[in-house]
């Protein structure tokens, strides 16, 4: 049995949005730099290209700026991915972002190398916004795919960082074109460098705070399943309370602990839980014996024991009632099992199998999903 985990399987330095967020910023930073110098590298070389060899010249000069800057994202995000999945091929990694990374910015800085003419006109600022988004979630969707391909022996689901990449680029590529798009042909290359290095680490940073939420989805709950989490635990809990409640379980077999929002009916001292599609979910095997769980019911996590039950056990019919009652529209599969919670501080004699009251499991996930880290107290030990 497998049971789910909440957490990618760290290393001993497990990786923070903090430290994620540092180092695409950096990457960017000296990718927006080299970029910069290459653009006044190459007007001071060859000033307006006048015939195809300087053309060529002009966008070498362009693609190798754009370079730098895929192995620098490459290689910070290789060392940060790296400390979380110490089994990362690191070199592919910074392959595929070089690849992708590099020559979609370099293509993105011949661009934007057109935007300070010396005629004084510019783009339209919508135009910039509008091509900017675009090739952002162009790039977004090639880079993630490339990067999800080097994830795949690493995560379970190695393509929501696909998802990932499509929302984190185009605010950062809006950013980037915008920064580009200030200095005239005529400003000094010490201005326009530091201007480019400022407006790399504000692109990265942006890029570092939308991905790095999401990486903790590639081995745990989905972004939705997160929103729903955040939600759940937070002064909005009324608008998910009478449909959703959180579950905190521990694995039989890893020993580890997550959290799943899951869709309820909610009875005299329990609650009741029908898994969707069982036969693709493992979480609810980890109670086939009764076990400890948590419900975040209420904005409070309530302490409880959770049991699997199947038809024609004892309870069964009751449970199921229960649920149809509560979800009338709701198809259930004749011999799909439900799992039902009881409260351990209101708990009453039971069927046999129930057993004396424990202390509550302690739902320990990762630094983004633990309770404690959202500021939600847990109930008394």
């Amino acid at each position: 049995m497998q049971p789910e985990s909440g957490a990618i399987a760290v290393a001993e330095q497990p990786l923070s949005l903090v430290g994620w967020t540092a180092l695409c910023a950096v990457a960017e930073a000296i990718g927006m730099t080299a970029a910069a110098a290459a653009a006044k590298g190459s007007q001071a070389l060859i000033g307006e290209p006048a015939n195809s060899r300087e053309v060529v010249e002009a966008l070498s000069i362009a693609v190798a700026g754009g370079l730098v800057e895929g192995v620098a994202l490459g290689g910070l995000q290789a060392l940060g991915m790296g400390r979380l999945l110490p089994d990362l091929n690191r070199p592919q990694w910074v392959l595929v972002t070089t690849a992708v990374a590099g020559v979609g910015w370099a293509g993105a800085s011949a661009a934007a190398a057109g935007s300070g003419r010396d005629d004084g006109a510019a783009p339209a600022p919508l135009l910039i916004l509008g091509a900017a988004i675009v090739l952002g979630a162009m790039l977004g969707t090639l880079l993630g795919t490339g990067q999800a391909t080097v994830l795949r022996a690493q995560v379970r689901h190695p393509w929501r960082w696909v998802g990932a990449n499509m929302a984190a680029w185009p605010p950062a590529m809006a950013l980037i074109f915008f920064g580009a798009s200030v200095p005239g042909a005529d400003w000094p290359a010490g201005t326009v460098i530091a201007l480019a290095t400022v407006t790399g680490l504000l692109a990265g940073a942006i890029l570092g705070l939308i991905s790095g939420w999401f990486v903790h989805c590639l081995d745990g709950p989905s972004a939705q399943s997160r929103i729903a989490l955040y939600l759940l635990g937070g002064p909005a809990h009324r608008l998910l309370d009478r449909a959703l409640v959180a579950l905190c379980v521990r694995g039989v077999v890893s020993g580890s602990t997550f959290e799943l929002p899951v869709q309820y009916a909610a009875g005299d001292n329990a609650v009741v839980v029908l898994p969707g599609k069982p036969e693709t979910k493992s979480w609810w095997r980890n109670l086939v014996d009764p076990a400890p769980v948590e419900v975040l019911l209420a904005g409070r996590w309530q302490p409880g024991y959770g049991i699997v039950l199947h038809p024609g056990e004892p309870g069964y019919d009751a449970a199921l009632n229960l649920y149809r009652q509560r979800w009338p529209r709701a198809p259930i599969p004749a011999d799909n099992p439900l799992v039902q919670v009881r409260f351990t501080a209101l708990l009453s004699p039971v069927a046999a199998r129930t057993p004396p009251t424990p202390p509550a499991a302690e739902c320990a996930t990762d630094p983004h999903s633990r309770p404690e880290s959202r500021g939600h107290p847990r109930p008394p030990r």
